[in-house]
């Protein structure tokens, strides 16, 4: 045998050595944790239904286990009850309390026709109430409330529905190959055939007029993931790249509505019109050192680190600047989202989805906005169902 091949055999027995006496010095400090625990809590007096928010070096922990795995699978698997280790330093969310964005990525999860026909209902019902409140509030400050045909027109858009592919999908290729898709349909196509199929339109003083616009970025995305940094290595959710890119996707629909929304040039002669020429006409700030949600989570804040993407605001051209004011009704993308709209639309203001319909109402009287996103982000698609409860 070669001198190189004993080195290698010597470490490679070394290494799986080294995990073993790891592993058994994990599963000591396993067995005296729980008794050290419950005796500190006994001594402060911390309820019980506590344990968990209070056991002794809980981080610590987290850490440990999840750098022995990584080291005794060869770097091809991480343990965290939340967060899977793909490829090339990519991570991404397997909770099921939080979404289902491993389900939605092998497709085992659907909506019946049934749900389908109820979210689409919820949409149209929040379109509706928009827009009869603008209605109302042209009223209360005397300003005529049947406009010409064509004004009818430009002023009916008062919803944009906007959802958005997790990163599992955008992003499949640095997923692990352990995980697989198991069918193609996913609750997110599902819902953006049957959006596509219905249209968008409802019935207003005896006649259709559009009062929603419904975009998905899937396709866009997908089209442009390679040479884009849409969402974050290390977090679950995307950067200014992807946000800026979504929020135009939904001006240029609402533009083709041509709504109560004015843009600087009503005129767009751009010859290439793709995805990635909105993208390269805009600039954006690189930083290192961003410490995602993920990293967080699995406790590898050491191990990974990550790069923000941050607009230049100044950059961004005529055509996606409105003296509007913008109210997005959503999730944690949609917070994120706010901060690239800051520089497109006069004012902007998020409400929380969870807070819908308490407070929906309340921003639609005191902020009167031009324009309402709601905005979803695909494993928390369910949120749609519960929005006439």
């Amino acid at each position: 045998m070669m001198s190189s091949d004993r080195d290698k055999h010597k470490t490679e027995y070394d290494t799986g050595i080294a995990g073993y006496i790891a592993a058994a010095a994990l599963l000591v400090i396993l067995t005296v944790i729980p008794v050290a625990t419950l005796g500190r809590m006994a001594v402060g007096h911390i309820p019980v239904t506590q344990y968990r928010e209070n056991i002794l070096g809980k981080y610590k922990m987290i850490t440990l286990n999840t750098a022995l795995s990584e080291k005794i699978s060869g770097g091809m698997y991480m343990e965290s009850n939340e967060v899977l280790l793909g490829k090339d330093g990519w991570l991404f969310y397997k909770t099921d309390t939080d979404g289902e964005p491993l389900y939605d990525y092998m497709g085992i999860n659907s909506f019946t026709d049934e749900e389908l026909m109820r979210i689409y209902g919820n949409l149209s019902e929040v379109s509706e109430t928009v827009y009869s409140k603008r209605v109302e509030l042209r009223a209360k400050k005397g300003r005529p409330v049947f406009l010409p045909e064509r004004d009818a027109v430009e002023n009916s858009v008062s919803l944009a529905v906007l959802t958005i592919p997790n990163k599992e999908q955008v992003y499949s290729e640095y997923m692990p190959d352990t995980v697989e898709k198991i069918y193609d349909t996913s609750r997110l196509k599902q819902l953006s055939g049957y959006m596509d199929d219905r249209g968008h339109e409802t019935v207003v003083m005896d006649r259709y007029v559009p009062i929603m616009t419904y975009t998905d970025v899937s396709d866009v995305f997908t089209e442009v993931h390679d040479d884009y940094p849409l969402y974050y290595k290390t977090d679950t959710h995307w950067t200014d790249v992807g946000a800026y890119l979504a929020l135009t996707q939904v001006m240029d629909g609402i533009s083709e509505r041509r709504p109560v929304i004015r843009l600087s040039s009503d005129e767009d002669d751009r010859e290439d019109k793709s995805p990635a020429s909105v993208l390269d006409e805009v600039t954006f700030t690189e930083e290192s050192g961003f410490v995602g949600d993920l990293t967080k989570i699995s406790a590898t804040q050491d191990r990974f680190t990550d790069v923000t993407y941050k607009i230049d605001g100044d950059s961004i051209p005529d055509r996606y600047r409105t003296n509007s004011k913008l109210l997005i009704v959503g999730d944690s993308f949609g917070d994120a989202m706010q901060h690239v709209a800051k520089y497109c639309f006069k004012e902007v203001r998020f409400l929380d989805i969870k807070e819908y319909p308490d407070k929906f109402e309340e921003e639609l009287d005191s902020y009167e906005p031009d324009l309402v996103i709601l905005e979803c982000v695909e494993r928390y698609l369910p949120r749609l169902l519960e929005l006439d409860r």
